[in-house]
């Protein structure tokens, strides 16, 4: 659960820490995206006409990404496969491949849902920016926590801020000796009452270190506000609302949810461990498709949400350094935001045991990609795949590249 690898990243070879044994753990995704922007970094800008389209005028992207899917399904042990890619919330390809269910060989679909872990952390920032930003606001972003979260009263300088972009100093809960007591469902207040009386990791606001626990307290920072439950709150604020139909707390009511799986010793696939989404909680308990994290994206980063300022605040990291490196912070509010091909790119990934997805969007244009996979392994397929079809469309000598 705990378990610490050590990369080299990008020029400067620096040091990463990544939890990748962690629940929820998307700080394996810092390291390899930022191994991929610098090894990809372009400044050419994108102009000009594609005429890699269809009869209907659309990009085509069947024959280039169905392949990296295949091929990504045959050189892995992976159950199935997701991939949606969408301009501006508009899904324009998706495709999947595989079974959500292995035992009773139900095909994976677009419209499958599976859980997508630490994506819900943005889903929980902008439920906070919404708070902030309506007339009059519900909350500062400068308030301490303890405001709302008695319980957390120790250190004036955990601001709802230094929760969003992960500076707080947490200790992330994922790695308490109780947290296995809680995978059958916890009250939030448990967690928050373990967290309560442990020192900080370092200085509030002084480094970033992801921590599944700011999210996770953000979480109760709105239910002490609205005087509803986290997942009444964002189903009757922005997932009813806005139309985002397949994406829930929890399992989908409704839906073909996907089984998620691992490895036995034999290589076999087997249901991986089923954690309570009371476990997870604002910090990973939502389920969703592919269809809708495209729409999600853009709903988000395309202003029809929030304010183009809100949207500049979630997407811009503040100056400081990882606790345990010298790069500077790339996460904001709940996304990561960096830079691939001399272009802007927002996302974020998420594992938690039997499922991985990784969610990106260029905001300069509106290109967004998600993958999603109903598999927990170490060599994170998905990521690999994702990396291939960004490439495959949005590189300087894609066939794509005037479009994307």
């Amino acid at each position: 659960m705990n378990s610490c690898q050590t990369f080299a990243v990008g020029r400067s070879s620096t040091h990463w820490r990544t939890i990748a044994g962690r629940l929820n753990g998307s700080l394996w995704l810092l390291v390899a995206i930022a191994a991929f922007a610098a090894m990809a970094g372009c400044n050419e800008s994108a102009s000009g006409q594609s005429n890699f389209t269809s009869a209907s005028g659309q990009l085509d992207f069947t024959s280039v990404v169905n392949g990296l899917i295949s091929t990504a399904q045959t050189t892995n042990p992976v159950p199935s496969l997701c991939v949606a890619i969408g301009k501006k919330g508009n899904v324009i390809y998706s495709s999947c491949s595989g079974l959500i269910d292995v035992a009773d060989k139900i095909p994976a679909t677009p419209t499958s849902i599976y859980r997508i872990a630490s994506v819900t952390k943005q889903f929980t920032a902008a439920l906070i920016m919404l708070l902030a930003n309506q007339n009059p606001p519900a909350l500062s972003l400068s308030d301490p926590v303890s405001k709302y979260v008695p319980e957390l009263s120790s250190d004036p300088a955990v601001t709802i801020t230094s929760l969003l972009n992960m500076s707080a100093g947490l200790v992330d809960y994922t790695t308490l000796p109780e947290v296995t007591s809680w995978f059958n469902g916890v009250a939030p207040a448990t967690v928050i009452d373990a967290l309560a009386p442990l020192p900080l990791d370092f200085p509030a606001g002084a480094a970033f270190e992801y921590s599944n626990s700011d999210p996770f307290v953000l979480g109760a920072v709105i239910e002490s506000i609205s005087g509803m439950s986290y997942s009444a709150y964002i189903q009757n604020t922005l997932l009813g609302p806005y139309g985002l139909n397949s994406t829930h707390y929890g399992p989908s009511p409704t839906g073909a949810n996907a089984i998620g799986y691992t490895l036995d010793d034999s290589g076999a696939f087997v249901p991986a461990l089923v954690i309570d989404p009371s476990a997870l909680y604002a910090a990973g308990a939502l389920t969703s498709d592919v269809l809708d994290i495209v729409k999600w994206d853009w709903l988000l980063l395309g202003g029809a949400l929030l304010p183009a300022a809100a949207v500049s605040q979630m997407t811009t990291p503040p100056p400081i350094n990882g606790s345990s490196h010298s790069e500077p912070s790339v996460y904001g509010f709940g996304l990561i935001a960096t830079e691939l091909y001399g272009r802007p790119l927002v996302m974020h990934g998420g594992t938690v045991p039997g499922f991985n997805d990784v969610t990106s969007t260029f905001t300069d244009i509106g290109w967004s990609i998600a993958v999603m996979s109903n598999i927990s392994v170490n060599n994170y397929p998905v990521t690999s795949l994702w990396r291939q079809i960004v490439a495959a469309v949005s590189a300087p000598d894609s066939q794509f590249r005037s479009e994307c």
